[in-house]
Formats: structure tokens, sequence, C-alpha cells
């Protein structure tokens, strides 16, 4: 074994001298000349709003997009109807590939209501600006967690982060990803600010996308932070009776139980 781990470790070394500033530069902007191009060029050689793909255009941000305008319409009682969400997106886009099915808490649909009101070619085209000025946002208050960084190293960081996959995806799918981040960079820089009450109602609103923030309230509770916990509690109890009063309990129990149906795990797993 210590043969192999000495192998492992050689084999670390040669492979970290290819890892240099100039490498890191020249990759990610061939990356993003590359991955950016791609996701314009299949935009606009299909027949918009659907892709040359055959799906719509940013096909994450649709499901928010229906979610928002069955909020408008008053299907609030169908909000989770798979055959209601396809009917208004065949109405909107046309024929695509596959449903893009709107599975966040009922409250969500309320945020996006605004974005709904526009037709679905420029909201969506609204939501990229609003995703990149998100992230760009969340970029800089993440700078001073890094204060042994040079600006040289930060400004390759950033570059390195609009070429990654996880960015490619967000603007090219139109995910809501950069919200999340800013969420936990924007929280995480008021814990450290000691403003307890104001980082637990910043983290509360991580709820859009509950999968993702769970384990705050653990360790808030595990930190002692209990000013943080009662922030988060109180935000995050208005924001369930937002949602009871929206879709009824009876639509708060359809969301609950969307995981556990087949359909979603078919969704899931494709």
């Amino acid at each position: 074994s210590s043969v192999a781990v000495s192998t492992c470790r050689r084999l670390v070394i040669v492979v970290d001298r290819w890892i240099n500033h100039e490498r890191c530069r020249n990759y990610s902007i061939i990356l993003i000349v590359l991955g950016y191009g791609l996701m314009v060029a299949s935009t606009f050689l299909g027949r918009l709003p659907i892709t040359a793909f055959g799906e719509s255009v940013l096909p994450d941000y649709l499901a928010h997009w229906t979610g928002g305008r069955l909020v408008l319409d008053g299907q609030l009682a169908n909000l989770y109807n798979q055959g209601t969400q396809f009917q208004l997106q065949f109405a909107t886009v046309g024929q695509t590939s596959k449903l893009a099915w709107f599975v966040s808490p009922p409250f969500v649909g309320l945020l996006y209501a605004p974005l709904a009101a526009l037709p679905y070619l420029a909201s969506a085209a609204l939501w990229t600006v609003l995703s990149v000025g998100m992230l760009l946002l969340a970029l800089k208050l993440a700078r001073p967690l890094a204060p042994s960084l040079s600006d040289n190293r930060w400004r390759m960081i950033v570059l390195v982060c609009f070429a990654a996959q996880p960015v490619l995806e967000l603007l090219g799918g139109g995910q809501d990803s950069a919200f999340s981040l800013l969420v936990w960079v924007a929280g995480t820089r008021l814990i450290l600010a000691r403003r307890d009450v104001l980082a637990g109602v910043i983290f509360a609103l991580g709820l859009c996308k509950p999968q993702l923030f769970v384990l705050v309230p653990v360790v808030l509770l595990l930190q002692r932070r209990y000013r943080s916990l009662a922030a988060w509690s109180s935000t995050a109890g208005v924001l369930a009776l937002i949602s009871v009063t929206t879709v009824g309990l009876d639509g708060v129990r359809k969301w609950l139980t969307l995981p556990f149906g087949d359909a979603y795990r078919e969704a899931v797993q494709v």
C-alpha cells in the first residue's frame, strides 16, 4: 500500500506541474469561447423559443416561469399538475423534448410571478441578466473571504468560474444557482460580521431550494447562534404561511409528496 501511495503522490506532483497560470488562463478562455459560443449558436440556429436541440430556451427557467404564470392565472389548485403545466408550456413555447416541471415550494411561484408577467423570451432574457448580476455580486461579496489572494489571482478565479461547467449550465439552462450562491455568500458574510438576525433571514431565503439549505438550522444550533436560528425559524414560518395561504394545505401536501412519486424519480434520473 505504501508503494501505491507513493505512486499516487508522484502522479499528483506531475499533474500539478501542468497546472500553471498560463494554462489556467488559456484553457478557461477556450472553454468560455466554445461553451458560450455553442450556447448562442444552438439558441439562434433553432426556431425561437425552441433551440436547435429541440428544447425551450432556458429549459430550467421555463419551469419557474410556469409556476409564476400559473399563479398569475389563478391556477393555484393545479400548480403541481403535470398536465396543466404541459398545456401552458405548449401554448407558450410549442412542443419541446420534455416537460419543464415546476417543483419548487409554493411561495416560489409568487416570487416568479412578476417575471412571468412578461412574454417568455423577454422574461428569459431578463432572468439571464439577473443571473449574471447575482453571480457577479456573489463573487464581489466573496472577495474579502480570501484576503491573502492577490488581485491577479482573484481575477483568475473569476475567469475559471465563468469557464466552469456549473456556470455554463446556470446561464445556458436558466437555473437558479446564482441566487443560491448569493444567499450562501451573503449569509456567511453577515454571520462573520456578527449581524446574526439578518444572517438568519437571508439564510431562510435559501428555502427556495430547500435541499441546498436543509442543514443551515442544524449548524446554527450547533454553533449556538440562537439569534440567527430564531430569525431563520421566523422567516421560514412566514414563508410556510405564505405557501399555505397561496395553495392551501392540500397544495402544500401535494408539494411535499412530489419527491416520492414515480414521475418525479424518473425525471430526476433523466
